[in-house]
């Protein structure tokens, strides 16, 4: 898993609620290219692979790590 598209904006959400991921990537993922976490631990594993998004959006309070945590 990890980026794809060089020519799209490439976006991280951390997100632990299922409705807020759909409605983010049903908004986002037309425009660009988006991948989605439950946890900041999954994200950062993500971006610790060597995938550098352009921007990250996260919910402050989700499971396990927040995104408090995950900015720092």
């Amino acid at each position: 898993m990890g980026f794809t598209n060089s020519d799209l904006i490439k976006i991280v959400v951390v997100e632990d609620e299922m409705t807020m991921q759909l409605i983010l990537k049903k908004y986002l993922s037309n425009l660009y290219e988006v991948e989605i976490f439950k946890d900041g631990v999954d994200a950062m594993a993500f971006l610790q692979q060597g995938n550098i998004p352009d921007l990250i959006i996260s919910d402050l309070n989700t499971p396990v790590m927040g995104g408090w945590k995950v900015q720092k």
